[in-house]
């Protein structure tokens, strides 16, 4: 009460206000931190009858898949908002962990008005392109008391980034001519997460590569942005030049993401003119050789900070 009397004192134009607010100042701070982080007497003995009444503190995010049955051992992470404005920013709390048998995850602890978003990833799972949105308001509790998010994941067989390396450079370049186009489960995942009409059209989402040096893209600037909700779909072909890069050779722009334990990235390249006094301007987009059980693949890396390897975005080589 002194350091925030003085304080509010030095606002009115006194300046001997500081002075009592520094004063103040050494058994305020412990006090507050105290107070906040150990034990507030009169927020706990007010609340304690409220806290013995309650079944159960936090809540429950129950995982299941499109038939409804509990998935198990899936990672779930995020963070909340609890709803209870303080100075120290305590009311943000995050979250790391598993799903156990039922599907269900704790997030132990007793909220306000919760709000805040988590992932969820799975082997031979759909992964999230988005996070989920958790809010609490208007949730009824459950027979037990408990309160219960149930979302979906869906059965996928997207995989995992897995690099490939064993192949000289005159054997990717042996390889790479022809049309690449996206798998059925990234058209799966980019329709079902985003709702883009344009994965359904063969023709869009693919780029050809010519030995000479020219690529004819089908695939929309900066379509992997998470900001962008909306289908990103523009007329016209967008890369004119493609190139093959080894580690080291690739230098990526600022907020692009690379693939993990890369060796080998194809980048198209689409180079826009400017003035003479300003030269030219170039947009381009990396994808990275890998490959799986069902063969070689090129994967875009993410030119944003909330989407990561975990989703594997494949373009495969159309044989027909």
């Amino acid at each position: 009460m002194v350091t925030v009397w003085g304080l509010f004192a030095a606002s009115e134009g006194h300046s001997f206000g500081y002075l009592v607010a520094l004063a103040g100042l050494p058994l305020a701070l412990p006090a507050y931190i105290v107070d906040e982080c150990v034990v507030s007497p009169l927020t706990d003995i007010v609340c304690l009858p409220y806290d013995l009444c309650q079944p159960n503190h936090g809540f429950y995010i129950r995982i299941v898949d499109e038939d409804g049955k509990p998935v198990p051992n899936v990672r779930v992470s995020g963070g909340v908002d609890t709803g209870m404005d303080n100075l120290l920013e305590l009311d943000e709390s995050s979250f790391d962990g598993k799903t156990d048998k039922a599907g269900e995850f704790l997030v132990s602890r007793l909220f306000g008005k919760p709000k805040g978003s988590f992932r969820a990833s799975a082997l031979g799972y759909m992964p999230w392109y988005f996070p989920k949105n958790i809010k609490l308001d208007g949730v009824k509790p459950e027979a037990d008391g408990r309160i219960v998010l149930q979302y979906v994941v869906k059965k996928s067989d997207l995989g995992t980034w897995k690099a490939k390396t064993d192949m000289t450079r005159e054997e990717i370049l042996s390889i790479l001519p022809g049309k690449w186009s996206a798998d059925s489960e990234t058209r799966k995942l980019l329709a079902t997460e985003l709702s883009w009409p344009s994965t359904d059209d063969p023709d869009k989402h693919c780029f050809t590569i010519d030995p000479a040096g020219s690529v004819v893209s089908r695939v929309p600037e900066d379509y992997r942005s998470a900001f962008c909700r909306d289908n990103p779909w523009r007329n016209g072909d967008k890369f004119v030049i493609w190139k093959l890069h080894r580690k080291g050779e690739l230098e990526l722009k600022w907020n692009a993401k690379e693939q993990e334990d890369w060796l080998w990235a194809v980048r198209l390249i689409w180079t826009i003119p400017l003035t003479k006094s300003k030269g030219e301007y170039s947009i381009q987009d990396e994808y990275y050789l890998g490959e799986d059980e069902k063969g070689i693949y090129l994967s875009p890396g993410f030119h944003c900070e909330f989407i990561g390897p975990e989703i594997t975005l494949q373009f495969r080589k159309v044989t027909k």
